[in-house]
């Protein structure tokens, strides 16, 4: 609402290794979680799902800064391969690569 003052986001961690396939990452096949906030708006509601833990790091900096979102960060507790260092890590999330899934496929 355009009346009231920015409010923090709501930050969801999901954390489950129910849904990480080992064959093909995170997993669609039981969406649950996602797929209710798939129906909102880019407006509302964002989905990241960061590809390691350095991409975490300045993903969760984001959603921690941003205002009146609900974000969801779909992340593992299981050990994974590291891809970027950090800044670089910060170079491709702030190019929105990996970042707002659920906005990018609403554009579809």
């Amino acid at each position: 609402m355009e009346w009231r003052a920015p409010i923090a986001s709501l930050n969801l961690l999901l954390t489950s290794t129910c849904w990480r396939n080992d064959h093909n990452g995170f997993s669609h096949q039981g969406p649950g979680l996602i797929d209710v906030l798939l129906s909102k708006r880019g407006t509302v509601a964002r989905i990241y799902l960061p590809p390691d833990a350095n991409c975490l790091l300045s993903v969760a900096d984001h959603c921690l800064r941003s205002r009146n979102y609900v974000n969801l960060i779909v992340i593992d507790k299981q050990p994974q391969l590291q891809w970027l260092d950090l800044e670089s890590a910060k170079v491709h999330c702030a190019r929105r690569i990996d970042l707002g899934m659920g906005e990018q496929l609403r554009r579809r």
